[in-house]
Protein backbone atom coordinates (compact mmCIF):
# COMPACT_ATOMS: atom_id res chain seq x y z
CA UNK A 1 0.00 0.00 0.00
CA UNK A 2 1.58 3.14 -0.77
CA UNK A 3 1.93 6.39 0.98
CA UNK A 4 -1.47 7.99 -0.87
CA UNK A 5 -3.70 4.99 -0.27
CA UNK A 6 -2.65 4.85 3.20
CA UNK A 7 -3.62 8.49 4.11
CA UNK A 8 -6.88 7.71 2.38
CA UNK A 9 -7.06 4.45 4.96
CA UNK A 10 -6.48 6.87 7.17
CA UNK A 11 -8.87 9.53 6.94
CA UNK A 12 -11.90 6.77 5.81
CA UNK A 13 -10.98 5.25 9.21
CA UNK A 14 -11.28 8.94 11.13
CA UNK A 15 -14.84 9.13 9.42
CA UNK A 16 -15.86 6.16 10.47
CA UNK A 17 -14.91 6.57 13.99
CA UNK A 18 -16.20 9.68 13.80
CA UNK A 19 -19.47 8.39 12.82
CA UNK A 20 -19.48 5.80 15.50
CA UNK A 21 -19.09 7.93 17.76
CA UNK A 22 -21.97 10.16 17.04
CA UNK A 23 -24.14 6.80 16.95
CA UNK A 24 -23.20 5.91 20.20
CA UNK A 25 -24.07 9.15 22.02
CA UNK A 26 -26.37 9.01 24.72
CA UNK A 27 -26.57 5.20 24.85
CA UNK A 28 -24.55 2.67 28.18
CA UNK A 29 -22.02 0.13 27.96
CA UNK A 30 -25.45 -2.29 27.37
CA UNK A 31 -26.98 -0.58 24.38
CA UNK A 32 -23.93 0.09 22.59
CA UNK A 33 -22.35 -3.78 22.51
CA UNK A 34 -26.70 -4.90 22.17
CA UNK A 35 -26.96 -2.59 18.80
CA UNK A 36 -23.19 -3.94 17.62
CA UNK A 37 -24.78 -8.19 18.12
CA UNK A 38 -27.95 -7.31 16.22
CA UNK A 39 -26.84 -5.45 13.26
CA UNK A 40 -23.84 -7.87 12.65
CA UNK A 41 -21.68 -4.31 13.31
CA UNK A 42 -18.25 -6.00 12.08
CA UNK A 43 -19.63 -7.58 9.13
CA UNK A 44 -18.57 -11.47 9.55
CA UNK A 45 -20.21 -14.14 7.84
CA UNK A 46 -18.80 -16.84 10.25
CA UNK A 47 -19.48 -15.22 13.40
CA UNK A 48 -21.03 -11.94 14.73
CA UNK A 49 -18.06 -11.33 17.37
CA UNK A 50 -15.84 -10.35 14.18
CA UNK A 51 -12.68 -11.38 12.53
CA UNK A 52 -10.70 -12.25 15.94
CA UNK A 53 -13.04 -14.49 16.78
CA UNK A 54 -12.93 -16.82 13.74
CA UNK A 55 -11.50 -20.58 13.54
CA UNK A 56 -8.74 -19.30 11.32
CA UNK A 57 -7.94 -16.75 13.45
CA UNK A 58 -8.09 -18.21 16.60
CA UNK A 59 -6.43 -21.68 15.15
CA UNK A 60 -3.28 -21.33 17.69
CA UNK A 61 -4.87 -19.77 20.62
CA UNK A 62 -7.11 -22.94 20.68
CA UNK A 63 -4.25 -25.16 20.99
CA UNK A 64 -2.02 -22.99 23.73
CA UNK A 65 -5.27 -22.35 25.82
CA UNK A 66 -5.40 -25.94 26.85
CA UNK A 67 -1.89 -25.98 27.50
CA UNK A 68 -1.71 -22.81 29.84
CA UNK A 69 -4.54 -23.89 32.18
CA UNK A 70 -3.12 -27.55 32.62
CA UNK A 71 0.06 -26.16 33.33
CA UNK A 72 -0.97 -23.64 35.62
CA UNK A 73 -3.89 -26.57 36.92
CA UNK A 74 -6.86 -24.45 36.48
CA UNK A 75 -10.13 -26.66 36.44
CA UNK A 76 -12.64 -23.32 35.99
CA UNK A 77 -12.60 -20.40 33.44
CA UNK A 78 -14.26 -17.39 33.12
CA UNK A 79 -14.65 -15.98 29.27
CA UNK A 80 -15.94 -12.74 29.31
CA UNK A 81 -16.57 -11.21 26.91
CA UNK A 82 -17.45 -14.65 25.56
CA UNK A 83 -19.45 -13.15 22.21
CA UNK A 84 -21.08 -16.30 20.09
CA UNK A 85 -18.90 -19.13 21.74
CA UNK A 86 -17.62 -19.28 18.00
CA UNK A 87 -14.21 -20.22 18.74
CA UNK A 88 -13.93 -21.43 22.39
CA UNK A 89 -15.91 -24.64 21.62
CA UNK A 90 -13.84 -26.15 19.79
CA UNK A 91 -11.19 -26.39 22.25
CA UNK A 92 -10.00 -29.96 23.70
CA UNK A 93 -9.02 -29.54 27.06
CA UNK A 94 -6.65 -32.32 28.56
CA UNK A 95 -8.64 -32.10 31.73
CA UNK A 96 -12.60 -31.18 32.65
CA UNK A 97 -13.39 -27.67 32.78
CA UNK A 98 -15.72 -25.94 34.44
CA UNK A 99 -16.70 -22.82 31.79
CA UNK A 100 -18.34 -19.11 32.38
CA UNK A 101 -19.07 -17.80 29.53
CA UNK A 102 -20.24 -14.37 30.32
CA UNK A 103 -21.35 -11.25 28.03
CA UNK A 104 -23.35 -7.79 28.57
CA UNK A 105 -25.29 -8.83 25.68
CA UNK A 106 -28.45 -10.55 27.65
CA UNK A 107 -30.27 -11.67 23.94
CA UNK A 108 -27.13 -13.58 23.29
CA UNK A 109 -27.08 -15.25 26.60
CA UNK A 110 -30.04 -16.38 26.65
CA UNK A 111 -29.12 -18.62 22.91
CA UNK A 112 -26.18 -20.00 23.89
CA UNK A 113 -27.46 -21.26 27.17
CA UNK A 114 -30.47 -23.00 25.10
CA UNK A 115 -27.80 -23.75 22.70
CA UNK A 116 -24.85 -24.97 24.60
CA UNK A 117 -25.14 -24.92 28.18
CA UNK A 118 -25.01 -27.99 30.50
CA UNK A 119 -23.75 -28.98 34.02
CA UNK A 120 -19.88 -28.27 33.14
CA UNK A 121 -20.91 -25.21 30.88
CA UNK A 122 -23.06 -21.83 31.58
CA UNK A 123 -23.52 -18.56 30.51
CA UNK A 124 -24.51 -15.31 32.47
CA UNK A 125 -24.80 -11.80 31.53
CA UNK A 126 -22.42 -9.16 33.61
CA UNK A 127 -20.94 -6.12 32.59
CA UNK A 128 -17.23 -7.05 33.58
CA UNK A 129 -16.76 -3.34 34.30
CA UNK A 130 -18.18 -2.64 37.56
CA UNK A 131 -20.31 -6.31 38.38
CA UNK A 132 -18.54 -8.87 41.12
CA UNK A 133 -16.98 -11.52 38.41
CA UNK A 134 -17.94 -14.83 39.39
CA UNK A 135 -15.32 -17.37 41.19
CA UNK A 136 -13.02 -19.35 38.46
CA UNK A 137 -9.39 -19.92 38.96
CA UNK A 138 -8.92 -17.83 35.20
CA UNK A 139 -10.19 -15.44 33.24
CA UNK A 140 -10.03 -14.95 29.72
CA UNK A 141 -10.67 -11.22 29.02
CA UNK A 142 -10.08 -11.02 24.92
CA UNK A 143 -10.84 -8.50 22.05
CA UNK A 144 -12.59 -5.97 25.21
CA UNK A 145 -10.13 -3.70 25.95
CA UNK A 146 -10.02 -2.34 22.85
CA UNK A 147 -13.39 -1.14 22.63
CA UNK A 148 -13.14 1.13 26.09
CA UNK A 149 -12.17 4.32 26.99
CA UNK A 150 -9.08 3.71 29.13
CA UNK A 151 -10.55 4.92 32.46
CA UNK A 152 -12.78 1.82 32.03
CA UNK A 153 -9.96 -0.37 31.08
CA UNK A 154 -8.38 0.90 34.86
CA UNK A 155 -11.99 0.08 36.26
CA UNK A 156 -11.69 -3.77 34.44
CA UNK A 157 -8.48 -4.89 36.10
CA UNK A 158 -9.58 -3.10 39.36
CA UNK A 159 -12.38 -4.97 39.31
CA UNK A 160 -10.44 -7.86 38.63
CA UNK A 161 -8.14 -7.58 42.09
CA UNK A 162 -11.29 -7.46 44.09
CA UNK A 163 -12.12 -10.63 42.62
CA UNK A 164 -11.05 -14.33 44.02
CA UNK A 165 -9.93 -15.46 40.38
CA UNK A 166 -6.25 -16.12 40.53
CA UNK A 167 -5.12 -15.73 36.75
CA UNK A 168 -6.14 -12.39 34.12
CA UNK A 169 -5.40 -13.44 30.74
CA UNK A 170 -6.00 -10.19 28.79
CA UNK A 171 -5.40 -8.77 25.51
CA UNK A 172 -2.61 -6.46 24.53
CA UNK A 173 -0.95 -5.26 21.17
CA UNK A 174 2.81 -5.72 21.33
CA UNK A 175 4.01 -2.25 19.43
CA UNK A 176 5.99 -0.32 21.32
CA UNK A 177 5.25 3.19 20.20
CA UNK A 178 1.78 2.91 20.71
CA UNK A 179 0.22 6.28 22.52
CA UNK A 180 -2.64 4.20 24.18
CA UNK A 181 -4.85 6.97 23.02
CA UNK A 182 -7.84 7.21 24.88
CA UNK A 183 -11.11 6.18 22.82
CA UNK A 184 -14.93 6.37 23.11
CA UNK A 185 -17.11 3.38 24.20
CA UNK A 186 -17.47 0.94 21.68
CA UNK A 187 -14.88 2.42 19.47
CA UNK A 188 -11.59 1.45 19.08
CA UNK A 189 -7.61 1.84 19.25
CA UNK A 190 -4.82 -0.24 19.56
CA UNK A 191 -3.54 -0.81 23.24
CA UNK A 192 -0.45 -1.67 24.43
CA UNK A 193 -0.96 -2.61 28.43
CA UNK A 194 3.17 -2.36 28.55
CA UNK A 195 2.95 1.12 28.05
CA UNK A 196 1.31 4.11 29.61
CA UNK A 197 -0.55 5.43 31.04
CA UNK A 198 -1.45 1.71 32.14
CA UNK A 199 2.38 0.20 32.80
CA UNK A 200 2.07 -3.01 33.87
CA UNK A 201 4.14 -5.11 35.20
CA UNK A 202 5.70 -7.85 32.69
CA UNK A 203 3.01 -10.59 32.27
CA UNK A 204 4.20 -14.56 33.71
CA UNK A 205 3.75 -15.86 30.42
CA UNK A 206 2.21 -14.67 27.00
CA UNK A 207 0.11 -16.48 24.14
CA UNK A 208 0.07 -15.31 20.35
CA UNK A 209 -3.02 -13.70 19.52
CA UNK A 210 -2.63 -12.68 15.61
CA UNK A 211 -2.35 -13.92 12.43
CA UNK A 212 -0.39 -12.53 8.86
CA UNK A 213 -1.78 -9.41 8.24
CA UNK A 214 -2.97 -8.50 10.91
CA UNK A 215 -1.55 -6.46 14.25
CA UNK A 216 0.65 -7.90 16.34
CA UNK A 217 -0.79 -9.15 20.06
CA UNK A 218 -0.77 -11.12 22.40
CA UNK A 219 -2.91 -12.84 25.40
CA UNK A 220 -0.96 -11.67 28.51
CA UNK A 221 -1.10 -13.76 31.49
CA UNK A 222 -1.48 -12.21 35.26
CA UNK A 223 -1.49 -13.10 38.64
CA UNK A 224 -4.28 -11.42 40.85
CA UNK A 225 -1.53 -10.73 43.40
CA UNK A 226 0.74 -8.91 40.72
CA UNK A 227 -1.88 -6.50 39.57
CA UNK A 228 -3.08 -5.65 43.07
CA UNK A 229 0.59 -4.71 43.78
CA UNK A 230 0.64 -2.82 40.73
CA UNK A 231 -2.42 -1.00 41.78
CA UNK A 232 -0.39 -0.01 45.37
CA UNK A 233 2.16 1.36 42.79
CA UNK A 234 -0.44 3.37 40.87
CA UNK A 235 -1.93 4.61 44.33
CA UNK A 236 1.41 5.82 45.59
CA UNK A 237 2.34 7.45 42.02
CA UNK A 238 -1.35 9.54 43.08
Amino acid sequence: MGPALIQIWHIRWKIYLFRLKISNLGKDSKKIFSDYWAKNHWNNKETKSGDGSTLLYTEHIRKEIPILLNHLHASSILDAPCGDFNWFKEIKFQTPINYIGADIVDGLIFDLNQKFGNDTRKFISLDVIKDSLPDADIWMCRDLIFHLPNADVFNLIDNFTKSNIKYLLITSHATENIKNKNTFMGGFRLINLLSPPFSLPEPDARIKDYIKGSHERYLLLYKREALRAWKIGLQKDI
